[in-house]
């Protein structure tokens, strides 16, 4: 993993969940930051340099859809993809969250090899 490499932003209360991405992103080479609600999320946009995010969406402090409204109308963070990861699994839930406008949306249990596939999707750079 290299200093100046893109980092893939982790949002999600639960520890266990989070580290089992931070692990699965280790295997793959993947750099990644972590935040265990929207306001450290918030600081860590501001300060890391970042490629892709990944959130929950039912947190204690603000919610996931929340957290991608203000992804979604700052200048530095409104280009990046969002990725919803929840447990609510519904069509009606995974519509909503497509409306709102995450590019990609998962359900929990998920495979490592569909997150690894997914961030080669949105964080591979276009060849020249």
């Amino acid at each position: 993993m290299e200093n100046n490499a893109k980092k893939v932003l982790i949002i999600d209360d639960d520890i266990g969940i989070a580290n089992m991405i931070r692990a699965i992103f280790r295997i793959g080479n993947v750099d990644a930051a972590y935040a265990s609600n929207g306001r450290q999320a918030f600081k860590l946009m501001e300060t890391e340099n970042l490629g892709m995010i990944i959130c929950d969406i039912m947190m204690p402090d603000i919610s996931g859809f929340d957290v991608l409204k203000h992804v979604r109308t700052h200048e530095h963070t409104k280009q990046l993809p969002f990725l919803f990861l929840s447990s609510l699994s519904s069509p009606a839930d995974i519509k909503r969250g497509i409306d709102a406008g995450a590019d990609k949306y998962i359900t929990k249990p998920f495979t490592a090899r569909e997150l690894l596939d997914i961030i080669k999707e949105f964080m591979t750079e276009p060849e020249a």
